[in-house]
C-alpha cells in the first residue's frame, strides 16, 4: 500500500494478500496511551459483505477459531464490522506459507529436507488433535473437522514456528452457516475421497489431508493433480497411490509408511487419531540425532528466505515508528471510532448475532429479519457469577426431570412418544427440526410432528427422516445405546436452497458447456458447482462437427452426480480405439494430427477409406472402411510391439529441454514425465507429443516435436 489505511483502531500498513472473496493486511492496533501491537487483519471484499452465506462462514471462521487457543493454530483475536465491512484480527505469523516454500524450492530446484516435512507434518497433527477434541465453554464437544488441511493454511514462521490457518470451511457442531449438501469446500488435491463423495467426514478426513501433504513432500511432486477439476476429483475418489519411495528412493521407509497409512482409502486402515499418527511421526524424529528442533526448522527457514527475512525485519522496525499524527490522521477520531466500532462475540447460542447485527438461527443457518440496536443492549451489565451459578444448576436439574419425567410431559399434553412400552433402559431423543410440523419417520414409521420427544427407543442402528410437503426431505443414520439421551435437529429446505456438485464428461472431449443457457468456464471434462438442489437443471453440450445434446436432469440432496455424454457426429465419423492409447491416427496415409482415441469426422457417406494408427517401438495396424455409412464406426487395434532385430542397436535418444513461466508439469505421450519446467530430458528420438499442465494456472499445452538422435529441441513457452 502507498499510504495506510486508517480502518476503525487499526492502520492498515501493507496488504499481504488477496483471495477470492477476502484480502488480509499487516496492520497496527492503536490503543490509548500509545500502546500498538502488530496484527493481520482479514476483511471481506465490499462486494461481498452483503453475501449472508459468506458472512455466516466468515462469522464460523471466528467463532471456530477463536476458541482454539494451541501454540500450533494462529489466534483469532478479534471479529468486528467497521464501515460496513467484515473483519478477522488475528495473529501475524511472519513467515511463509508451505506453498510458497514449495514454490521457492522448486526455483531453486531443491528438495525440502526430510526432517523438516516429518516435524511440519508433526506440528500441524498436534494442532489438529486439539482442535479435534476441542470441548466448548458448556464442556460439549465441538466436533471440529478443519476439511482444507493443504500447503496455502498451513505457516512456518522465520523461527521455525508451525501454525494452522483458515477454520473458515471447518466442520464443527453449533455453526451459524450450515454445509450445503454435495458443495465442495476446500483445495481438491487435498481432500479425502470422503469428502470428494459428499459424504459425512470425521477427523480422520483431516488425516488424509496431512497424508497427502507428507506424501508430495517426500516424493517430490504432486500426488492429486489432474488437466482439469474433473480430473483431480477422479484420482481422489479412487485414491490409487504408489508409495512416495517409487519418486524419491531417499525417503525413509517408516515416513513413507506413515504417509501411505493416512493415505488409505478405507477408514478403518487409515490412523483413527491425530495424536496416533503424530505419535508415529515423533518417535521418527526422536530417534534422530541430534533431534530436529524448531532451531534447525528456523535456521533453515532463514537460509532459504534470507533476503526476504531481511526484508521483513526492516519493514517490522518501520511499522513500530510509524507515527498515526505525522501521517495527518487525527488521534481523535481513532478514538471516536474504537467507541463505535461493532464488535460480535463468538457466541454459538441462538441466536447468534452477525457483526452487521443480523440474527442468525444456528438451525436453519439463514439470518433472522435485522432489528435496531439500542443503545441500551450495547451496554452490558456486568455479569453476576453466583446469579449465573445458580441459573446452572437449576437448568441441569430441569434437564433431568424432563428426560426422568416424560409421563408427567405426557400428562400435560407434551409431544412425546413412546416407541417401546415394555423397554425399561431405552433411549431418549429430543427431536427438532428447522420448522415446526416437520413429519418425523423413524424407521420407515411416522412417529410425530416436531418438535417432539422419542422415549423408550431401543439400542442399535436406526434410521430418522425428516418430511415437509413442498421442501427437500433429509435422512438420518444414528446409533444409540441404552440410556443415552440424544438430540437431533433436521433440516428441510426449499427446492434451490442447498447446491450440488455434477462432475461432466463428454465422448469426444472439448465440448462448450451451457448450463441454463449461461455458458461455463470450461469445456469437457469438468466440474459444475453449486448447482442448486431439487430444481430442474438444463445441460446443452456443443463441439463442432457434433449435433447439440441437451440433458435436463433434477440434482438430489447429498448427491454428487456424474455425467457421461456421448455425442453424435452430424456426418460419419470413425471412433480409432488403440492399446495403448497415444498412437498417431492416419487416414488414407496422412496424419490427421489426432492420438488415439480419436474420433475422425467430416466424412463422406458411401466412400472408400484407409484408417491406420502408428505408435513408436509397435507395428503400423491398418483397416480399410469399404463405404462409409451415416453412423459412428469404431476401429479398435491391439498394437503389436515391434520384434527385436539381431544387430540392431538400442534405441537412440536425443535431448528435450522445456523452459516457461510459470513452471509447468510435462507429459511425455500422455504419460508424466516426473519432471517440472525448467527441465532437460533425455527423450527417445522419434516423434511425441509433449504437453505442458499447470492446473492453478489453468495451462494446458500441447505440442508435437520431433526428436533426433544426439539432437536437442527447446520448447520455451510464457503463458
Amino acid at each position: 500500500m502507498e499510504k495506510p489505511e486508517l480502518y476503525g483502531k487499526y492502520l492498515l500498513i501493507d496488504l499481504i494478500s488477496v483471495g477470492g472473496m477476502a484480502e488480509v493486511f499487516k496492520a497496527k492496533v492503536l490503543g490509548v496511551s500509545g500502546f500498538h501491537k502488530i496484527v493481520a487483519i482479514k476483511r471481506i471484499l465490499p462486494s461481498f459483505s452483503e453475501q449472508k452465506e459468506f458472512v455466516n462462514m466468515f462469522v464460523d471462521e471466528a467463532n471456530i477459531a477463536g476458541e482454539l487457543h494451541h501454540h500450533n493454530i494462529a489466534q483469532i483475536y478479534d471479529l468486528g464490522k467497521i464501515d460496513g465491512t467484515y473483519y478477522i484480527s488475528m495473529e501475524l505469523v511472519d513467515g511463509k506459507d508451505l506453498r510458497a516454500i514449495f514454490d521457492r524450492l522448486k526455483n531453486i530446484q531443491k528438495p525440502i529436507p526430510i526432517n523438516m516435512a516429518a516435524y511440519i507434518c508433526e506440528k500441524v497433527l498436534a494442532g489438529l488433535d486439539y482442535a479435534h477434541n476441542k470441548t466448548g465453554s458448556a464442556h460439549m464437544e465441538m466436533n471440529i473437522v478443519h476439511r482444507d488441511v493443504s500447503p496455502p493454511n498451513i505457516l512456518i514462521s522465520y523461527n521455525g514456528e508451525v501454525k494452522l490457518v483458515d477454520f473458515g470451511i471447518a466442520k464443527a457442531a453449533g455453526k451459524i452457516s450450515k454445509t450445503q449438501a454435495g458443495v465442495l469446500k476446500g483445495k481438491f488435491g487435498y481432500m479425502s475421497p470422503e469428502q470428494v463423495r459428499g459424504l459425512t467426514v470425521d477427523p480422520r478426513s483431516d488425516l488424509f489431508s496431512v497424508g497427502v501433504v507428507l506424501w508430495e513432500m517426500l516424493a517430490g511432486k504432486r500426488l492429486f493433480v489432474g488437466e482439469n477439476d474433473y480430473d483431480t476429483l477422479e484420482k481422489v475418489r479412487h485414491a490409487e497411490i504408489e508409495n512416495p519411495r517409487t519418486y524419491n528412493p531417499q525417503a525413509p521407509e517408516a515416513l513413507a509408511d506413515i504417509a501411505m497409512k493416512a493415505l488409505q482409502r478405507d477408514l478403518k486402515k487409515r490412523y483413527d487419531s491425530a495424536e496416533s499418527m503424530r505419535r508415529d511421526l515423533q518417535q521418527y524424529l526422536y530417534k534422530l540425532t541430534p533431534p530436529f528442533t524448531y532451531h534447525d526448522a528456523s535456521g533453515w527457514m532463514q537460509e532459504i528466505f534470507s533476503v526476504e527475512l531481511a526484508e521483513s525485519r526492516k519493514r517490522m522496525e518501520e511499522i513500530q515508528n510509524i507515527d498515526p499524527a505525522a501521517l495527518g490522521f487525527d488521534i481523535g477520531a481513532i478514538s471516536r471510532s474504537q467507541e463505535k466500532a461493532e464488535c460480535v462475540a463468538a457466541e454459538t447460542a441462538q441466536p447468534v448475532r452477525t457483526p452487521g447485527g443480523e440474527e442468525v438461527s444456528t438451525s436453519t443457518g439463514e439470518p433472522e429479519p435485522a432489528r435496531e440496536v439500542k443503545e441500551s443492549e450495547k451496554l452490558r451489565k456486568p455479569v453476576n457469577h453466583r446469579f449465573a451459578i445458580i441459573v446452572a444448576i437449576m437448568v441441569c436439574v430441569l434437564i433431568i426431570a424432563a428426560m426422568a419425567g416424560f409421563h408427567i410431559l405426557r400428562s400435560l399434553g407434551a409431544n412425546v412418544v413412546e416407541l417401546n412400552t415394555d423397554m425399561n433402559n431405552g433411549a431418549l431423543i429430543d427431536v427438532k427440526a428447522n420448522h415446526e410440523n416437520v413429519e418425523v419417520f423413524f424407521d420407515g414409521k411416522k412417529v410425530c410432528l416436531t418438535p417432539c420427544m422419542l422415549t423408550a427407543v431401543g439400542p442399535g442402528k436406526h434410521e430418522i427422516r425428516f418430511e415437509l410437503g413442498g421442501y427437500i426431505s433429509e435422512r438420518r443414520d444414528i446409533e444409540v445405546k441404552a440410556g443415552d439421551a440424544l438430540k437431533i435437529s433436521g433440516e428441510v429446505f426449499k427446492p434451490g436452497v442447498l447446491k450440488g456438485v455434477v462432475m461432466l464428461r463428454s465422448d469426444p472431449p472439448g465440448a462448450e458447456v451451457l448450463l441454463n443457457g449461461e455458458k461455463q468456464d470450461f469445456l469437457t471434462p469438468g466440474v459444475l458447482k453449486s448447482v442448486p438442489v431439487g430444481v430442474e437443471q438444463k445441460l446443452l453440450l456443443r463441439l463442432g462437427g457434433y449435433a447439440e445434446k441437451e440433458i435436463t436432469f433434477n440434482l438430489e440432496r447429498d448427491e454428487i452426480k456424474k455425467l457421461d455424454e456421448i455425442l453424435a457426429p452430424v456426418a460419419p465419423a470413425v471412433k480409432v480405439v488403440t492399446d495403448p492409447a497415444g498412437a498417431a491416427v492416419l487416414l488414407d496415409g496422412q496424419d490427421s494430427g489426432l492420438k488415439s482415441p480419436a474420433y475422425l469426422t467430416g466424412l463422406e457417406v458411401g466412400r472408400k477409406y484407409v484408417v491406420a494408427a502408428l505408435l513408436d517401438g509397435h507395428e503400423l495396424a491398418s483397416e480399410t472402411i469399404d463405404r462409409m455409412a451415416d453412423q459412428v464406426l469404431t476401429l479398435s487395434f491391439p498394437l503389436k510391439p515391434k520384434a527385436a532385430q539381431k544387430g540392431v542397436s538400442a534405441a537412440k535418444t536425443g535431448t528435450l529441454e522445456v523452459k516457461t513461466t510459470p513452471s509447468v508439469s510435462i507429459y511425455i505421450d500422455g504419460k508424466y514425465s516426473g519432471r517440472s519446467s525448467p527441465a532437460s530430458i533425455k527423450i527417445e528420438a522419434g516423434r511425441h507429443e509433449i504437453k505442458l499442465v499447470n492446473p492453478d494456472a489453468n495451462i494446458h499445452s500441447v505440442t508435437p516435436v520431433t526428436i533426433e538422435s544426439g539432437r536437442t529441441v527447446s520448447i520455451e513457452k510464457i503463458f
